[in-house]
């Protein structure tokens, strides 16, 4: 569908969450979603045309340009496997946690560390994706094969080492 949003993905974390939506204000065509843990409220009303969206996440994907979310978020896995860039705004209050590895930084991801750098971020890595659509699609195929798995009962026993336990159970027991 039409890449047209910007979505925004707030944090359990509100001051982070805060900080993003002051940092964003630039910007036009702004979806927020906000931490289903945390009240809206805390975040006052919001401007600049922000709209608040109670939509899942594979929803607002299909309209979505590119995602900005905070550090810890492991939301910007699920979008760069979908083939959404993402820019991280770095935690300015807590400890910076990225979900996301080296792989395609500067071409389907970037982070942030302060206002100024979101909009670059954000012009670098929207007329990237516009220019290699192919190499886009693969990051996002390395993404998806080497973060997720199908959830299959041989995959679950095997990534929990459920038949491992077993026999350690039944080492000790003996």
């Amino acid at each position: 569908k039409e890449e047209k949003n910007i979505l925004v993905l707030g944090s359990y974390i509100e001051n982070d969450t805060k900080f993003m939506l002051d940092s964003v204000k630039k910007f036009d065509d702004l979806i927020f979603k906000n931490h289903p843990v945390v009240n809206i409220e805390k975040f006052g009303k919001l401007t600049n045309g922000i709209k608040v969206s109670g939509k899942s996440i594979p929803e607002l994907f299909e309209s979505t340009k590119i995602v900005v979310v905070t550090s810890a978020s492991g939301t910007a896995v699920e979008a760069v496997s979908c083939g959404i860039p993402v820019i991280i705004v770095a935690s300015q209050y807590n400890l910076r946690a990225n979900a996301l590895v080296e792989n395609g930084r500067g071409k389907i991801w970037d982070i942030a560390f302060n206002i100024n750098e979101i909009y670059d971020i954000y012009k670098k890595l929207i007329n990237y994706k516009a220019n290699n659509n192919n190499e886009i699609t693969e990051l996002a195929n390395w993404y998806k094969n080497n973060f997720f798995i199908e959830p299959t009962e041989k995959n679950i026993i095997e990534v929990f080492e459920l038949d491992k336990k077993k026999s350690d159970k039944n080492f000790l027991l003996n």
